[in-house]
This record gives structure tokens, C-alpha cells and sequence, in this order.
């Protein structure tokens, strides 16, 4: 079998050159133009060429567009399929950090939360209390906890029911940990509202 040449190999990427085809009509259309002399049949067959040609150039560059569209549609795949993974990755590592009590901070007090709860919005949070008041519900449940047992050092926990598997009951002993959410105000059993700094729990145990 013979060996193809470079030079055999580049005319075939030429011809497969949409501007090759455009070069050709051009150049066609010329000689049909300027060669007056030439008889009808040598006409004919010029303007036979010139159409196999406009033919050849419009379905090279119809080729061209729809694996332009491909590759588009291809790349655009693969961007989504990677921010997908990025989307999981990041969800699993928050999951993942929520779960570790290493992450929450120990240091910040409830004088600190209770004189500038906005100050640590958003701040993981570790501490313990009393329980004073139990608000369960089915998906979700509430809390009011005395902060190291002190008296008027009460919070507000919000927490889904099911991060603790037996209930909490009134002056259980607990340590939660969660994330600061400012503060919340509520309406005492004697009618007066009382503002408290307020966090929503992550985990929860009972000492």
C-alpha cells in the first residue's frame, strides 16, 4: 500500500478549507466573465463548475457550523457537570463541618451575645445551660435555656426535632452547638416582651 505524502495529506486538508472553495468560485466566475471567447458549451460547463462549487463551499461550511453548535453544546456540558461537582464538594464539606464540635467556638459568652448580637451573627457557637422551656414540634422545636444555669441569662434555641434522639424535657442539663442568629423577641406567660439572643442548634447533648 503507498504511503501518503505530507504534500498528499495537506491537499486534502485544503480542499477541506472553506476558503479554498470560496477562492475557487471567485476565480471561476472570472474566467466566465473575461473569456468572451469561449464558445456556449465551454460557458456552460464553467457555470456548471461555478455551481458545484457554490454547492461544495455551502455544505462544507454547513458541516463546519453544526460541529461549532457540537462543540459548543459539549463545552457547555462540561462546564455544568463541573459546577455540579463543585455545588456537592461544598455542600458535603459544610455538612461535614457543622458535625465536627472542634469548629465552634467556645470563647464567646452570652453577655457578648446578649450586648451585641449582631456582632457575632453568623458565629459557631458552643455552650451549655438549663433547659427552662421546651416548645416541641414535629419537624422543628424551640427552646429557652438558662446559659450556665445563671438566671436572666436566657436564649432562644431554634433545632430540627429529629438531631436528637430521646426528647428534651424541663431543667435537662445540655450542651448545643450552633450558629448565632441575632436576636429574637418573645411575649412572657405575663403578657411582657423579653428580647434574648437566639442561635440555631446543629447538635445537641444532654449532660
Amino acid at each position: 500500500m503507498a504511503k501518503k505524502t505530507g504534500y498528499d495529506t495537506k491537499g486534502i486538508l485544503l480542499l477541506k478549507k472553506w476558503w479554498f472553495w470560496l477562492l475557487f468560485v471567485i476565480v471561476v466566475g472570472m474566467m466566465a466573465v473575461f473569456g468572451g471567447g469561449k464558445d456556449t458549451a465551454e460557458i456552460n460547463a464553467s457555470n456548471t463548475g461555478a455551481k458545484t462549487a457554490i454547492a461544495n463551499f455551502e455544505e462544507l461550511a454547513a458541516a463546519e457550523s453544526t460541529e461549532q453548535a457540537e462543540a459548543a453544546e459539549r463545552v457547555e456540558a462540561a462546564v455544568q457537570a463541573a459546577e455540579a461537582k463543585a455545588d456537592a464538594e461544598a455542600q458535603t464539606e459544610a455538612e461535614a463541618k457543622l458535625k465536627d464540635p472542634a469548629n465552634y467556638r467556645a470563647d464567646i459568652t452570652y453577655d457578648q451575645l446578649a450586648q451585641a448580637a449582631d456582632t457575632y451573627y453568623s458565629e459557631m457557637i458552643a455552650m451549655s445551660g438549663r433547659v427552662i422551656q421546651v416548645m416541641q414540634g414535629e419537624g422543628s422545636s424551640q427552646l429557652l435555656v438558662a446559659v450556665d444555669d445563671k438566671e436572666g441569662a436566657v436564649m432562644f434555641l431554634g433545632y430540627e426535632s429529629n438531631i436528637i434522639e430521646s426528647g428534651i424535657s424541663e431543667n435537662a442539663l445540655i450542651k448545643f452547638y450552633g450558629t448565632a442568629a441575632g436576636a429574637i423577641s418573645y411575649d412572657s406567660t405575663i403578657g411582657e416582651t423579653i428580647t434574648v439572643p437566639a442561635a440555631f442548634v446543629n447538635m445537641m447533648e444532654l449532660q
